[in-house]
C-alpha cells in the first residue's frame, strides 16, 4: 500500500533488453486500506464467574464473536485531497473478498461504494491485512456486565459502556 499515493501497488519485474531485472511498483486499485481494529467479545464461562480465573482457553474463545474497523483511503478526483472511511461489520470480512462486504453485515460508506476502483482486486485484501500492521488495534471486551474476570487474576466489575 502506498499511503501517500492512496493506492495499492505490487513490485512487478522488469527486465530491460539485456534481461537484467529493473523491478519496479505498479498500481493495482486506487484505494489503499487496513485493518484498524479487531474487536472480541464474549460473556464469563460459569467456572471464570465460580473462580474469578479468566479462561484463555479455545473453548472459552469459541464463544467469542468479533468485530472489526478497516480504514480504507483514496484520493478525491477533484481536488487530490485523501479521503480516509472506514468500513465496519464482523471480524469474517478478513476473510471474505471485499466485493462481498456490503452481503456480510459490513457498513460501508456510500462514498466508497461510489469509488471507480471499489471493490477492489482480491489480492488487496492480503496487502491490507499487512499494511501498517503495527497500529492495529486488538481488544478484548466482556459481553455482560457484573463481576468478570481479569488477565491478572483478579475480578473486576463491568457496568456500562466499556
Amino acid at each position: 500500500m502506498n499511503d501517500t499515493a492512496c493506492t495499492a501497488e505490487e513490485y512487478v519485474p522488469n527486465p530491460d533488453v539485456a534481461g537484467v531485472n529493473h523491478p519496479r511498483w505498479e498500481t493495482r486499485c486506487a484505494i489503499s486500506g487496513r485493518i484498524a481494529s479487531v474487536e472480541q467479545r464474549r460473556e464469563a464461562t460459569p467456572t471464570e464467574i465460580r473462580t474469578g480465573h479468566f479462561d484463555d482457553s479455545p473453548e472459552a474463545e469459541a464463544t467469542a464473536t468479533a468485530e472489526c474497523t478497516i480504514e480504507v483511503s483514496f484520493l478525491d478526483d477533484t481536488t487530490g485531497e485523501r479521503i480516509t472511511r472506514t468500513v465496519s461489520g464482523p471480524a469474517s470480512l478478513l476473510s471474505d473478498p471485499p466485493a462481498e462486504w456490503h452481503r456480510r453485515g459490513a457498513t460501508l460508506p456510500t462514498e466508497i461504494h461510489k469509488h471507480r476502483d471499489w471493490p477492489p482486486p482480491l489480492q488487496w485484501r492480503g496487502a491490507m491485512k499487512g499494511h501498517r500492521q503495527e497500529k492495529q488495534v486488538s481488544r478484548f471486551a466482556w459481553a455482560q456486565m457484573g463481576g468478570c474476570p481479569c488477565r491478572v487474576g483478579t475480578r473486576f466489575i463491568s457496568s456500562g459502556t466499556r
